[in-house]
Protein backbone atom coordinates (compact mmCIF):
# COMPACT_ATOMS: atom_id res chain seq x y z
CA UNK A 1 0.00 0.00 0.00
CA UNK A 2 1.00 3.28 -1.03
CA UNK A 3 2.31 5.61 1.79
CA UNK A 4 0.96 8.90 0.01
CA UNK A 5 -2.05 8.89 -1.74
CA UNK A 6 -2.86 9.10 -5.39
CA UNK A 7 -3.18 13.16 -6.51
CA UNK A 8 -5.95 12.24 -8.53
CA UNK A 9 -8.20 9.91 -6.54
CA UNK A 10 -7.17 10.96 -3.19
CA UNK A 11 -6.84 7.05 -1.68
CA UNK A 12 -3.74 5.08 -0.75
CA UNK A 13 -3.12 2.50 -3.44
CA UNK A 14 -1.09 -0.82 -4.31
CA UNK A 15 1.47 -0.76 -6.21
CA UNK A 16 4.75 1.20 -7.16
CA UNK A 17 3.79 5.83 -7.65
CA UNK A 18 4.71 7.55 -10.89
CA UNK A 19 5.55 11.04 -9.93
CA UNK A 20 5.10 14.21 -11.75
CA UNK A 21 6.66 17.85 -11.27
CA UNK A 22 4.12 20.57 -12.50
CA UNK A 23 6.27 23.72 -12.97
CA UNK A 24 4.22 26.60 -13.56
CA UNK A 25 5.98 30.46 -13.57
CA UNK A 26 3.55 33.59 -14.94
CA UNK A 27 4.76 37.44 -14.62
CA UNK A 28 6.19 37.56 -11.22
CA UNK A 29 4.72 34.13 -9.45
CA UNK A 30 6.42 30.22 -9.91
CA UNK A 31 4.64 27.61 -8.47
CA UNK A 32 6.20 24.12 -8.04
CA UNK A 33 4.21 20.80 -7.20
CA UNK A 34 4.65 17.35 -6.85
CA UNK A 35 2.18 14.81 -7.70
CA UNK A 36 2.04 11.56 -7.23
CA UNK A 37 0.35 9.06 -9.36
CA UNK A 38 -1.14 5.39 -9.12
CA UNK A 39 -0.60 3.49 -12.15
CA UNK A 40 -4.00 3.96 -14.07
CA UNK A 41 -4.02 7.69 -13.57
CA UNK A 42 -0.28 7.85 -14.47
CA UNK A 43 -0.98 6.34 -17.75
CA UNK A 44 -3.72 9.00 -18.31
CA UNK A 45 -1.72 11.97 -17.42
CA UNK A 46 0.92 10.77 -19.40
CA UNK A 47 -1.85 10.62 -22.44
CA UNK A 48 -3.65 14.30 -21.79
CA UNK A 49 -0.01 15.70 -21.47
CA UNK A 50 0.76 14.42 -25.07
CA UNK A 51 -2.23 15.19 -26.52
CA UNK A 52 -2.44 19.06 -24.90
CA UNK A 53 1.53 19.80 -24.52
CA UNK A 54 4.54 19.95 -26.61
CA UNK A 55 6.88 17.29 -25.81
CA UNK A 56 10.25 18.89 -24.88
CA UNK A 57 13.97 16.83 -25.92
CA UNK A 58 16.17 15.45 -22.85
CA UNK A 59 19.16 16.44 -25.08
CA UNK A 60 19.92 19.95 -24.59
CA UNK A 61 21.07 20.55 -28.07
CA UNK A 62 16.98 20.33 -29.09
CA UNK A 63 15.91 23.79 -28.72
CA UNK A 64 12.51 24.38 -27.18
CA UNK A 65 9.50 23.90 -29.45
CA UNK A 66 8.00 27.13 -31.17
CA UNK A 67 4.11 26.96 -29.36
CA UNK A 68 1.81 29.54 -30.70
CA UNK A 69 -0.90 29.24 -28.80
CA UNK A 70 -2.56 29.55 -25.25
CA UNK A 71 -3.12 26.05 -23.20
CA UNK A 72 -5.72 27.59 -21.31
CA UNK A 73 -7.96 29.32 -23.85
CA UNK A 74 -5.65 28.15 -27.06
CA UNK A 75 -5.98 31.58 -28.56
CA UNK A 76 -2.55 32.81 -30.34
CA UNK A 77 0.69 33.48 -27.84
CA UNK A 78 1.95 37.22 -29.25
CA UNK A 79 2.48 39.08 -25.94
CA UNK A 80 3.99 38.22 -22.71
CA UNK A 81 2.88 35.09 -21.74
CA UNK A 82 3.39 32.37 -18.84
CA UNK A 83 5.16 28.56 -19.06
CA UNK A 84 4.00 25.33 -17.87
CA UNK A 85 6.41 22.67 -17.40
CA UNK A 86 5.93 19.14 -16.43
CA UNK A 87 8.27 16.54 -15.94
CA UNK A 88 7.43 12.69 -15.54
CA UNK A 89 8.51 9.79 -14.37
CA UNK A 90 6.28 6.90 -15.22
CA UNK A 91 7.29 3.78 -13.41
CA UNK A 92 8.80 1.74 -16.33
CA UNK A 93 9.32 4.19 -18.49
CA UNK A 94 12.17 7.08 -19.08
CA UNK A 95 11.65 10.50 -17.71
CA UNK A 96 9.54 13.04 -20.09
CA UNK A 97 8.99 16.31 -20.07
CA UNK A 98 6.07 18.16 -21.90
CA UNK A 99 5.78 22.19 -21.80
CA UNK A 100 3.10 24.61 -23.16
CA UNK A 101 1.83 28.35 -22.79
CA UNK A 102 -0.17 30.74 -21.06
CA UNK A 103 -1.44 33.94 -21.47
CA UNK A 104 -1.59 35.71 -18.47
CA UNK A 105 -4.85 35.69 -17.63
CA UNK A 106 -5.21 32.24 -18.46
CA UNK A 107 -5.65 29.38 -16.07
CA UNK A 108 -4.90 25.70 -16.52
CA UNK A 109 -7.16 23.31 -17.51
CA UNK A 110 -9.19 21.59 -15.00
CA UNK A 111 -7.97 18.38 -15.20
CA UNK A 112 -4.03 20.02 -14.50
CA UNK A 113 -4.93 22.26 -12.17
CA UNK A 114 -6.66 20.44 -9.43
CA UNK A 115 -3.84 17.92 -9.51
CA UNK A 116 -1.10 20.53 -9.34
CA UNK A 117 -3.44 22.47 -6.44
CA UNK A 118 -3.21 18.71 -4.61
CA UNK A 119 0.75 18.41 -4.85
CA UNK A 120 0.99 22.16 -3.63
CA UNK A 121 -0.93 21.10 -0.47
CA UNK A 122 1.30 17.83 -0.43
CA UNK A 123 4.07 19.20 -0.86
Amino acid sequence: MALFPCSVHGSRFRGPASHFYVFVSRDDSTTRSHVRLCMQDAAGMAELLDEQFAEVSSDETVPYPEIDSCLGCHMPIEDRHGVVIVTGYVKGADKKQWMAVLHSHCGLPSWLASVHERGLQAA
